[in-house]
């Protein structure tokens, strides 16, 4: 949907800045309005400290299909083959260092 880019912010040619961004506001991205409901401890933190005063968490609607799959998919079992490879290394070692939004679009 939206990777690590430069996202248009009018016709005018600008473009969104970190410090645009806040929790419980609407943004709309190609077309598209996302609603961010809450932000991790880092990004709340990292504004705050920057000056910018973060509005409160909102909790995210409930999606009635996910909660459905949740009651009729759940496992009998779980499995999981060991593996000596870890292919989320680079992850985990960057996890944490951008500023992360939770949100949802409409």
């Amino acid at each position: 949907l939206i990777k690590r880019q430069r996202l248009p912010k009018d016709d005018l040619g600008n473009t969104w800045h970190w410090k645009d961004l806040n929790v419980s506001q609407n943004y709309a991205f190609y077309g598209k309005v996302f609603h961010t409901t809450e932000c991790d401890a880092f990004t709340r933190d990292y504004l705050t400290r920057e000056g910018i005063v973060v509005n409160p968490a909102e909790g995210a609607p409930i999606d009635p299909y996910t909660e459905t799959r949740r009651v009729v998919d759940k496992p009998d079992t779980s499995y999981s083959t060991p593996s000596d490879y870890d292919k989320y290394k680079q992850f985990l070692a960057l996890d944490r260092k951008a500023l992360r939004f939770f949100c949802v679009w409409a």
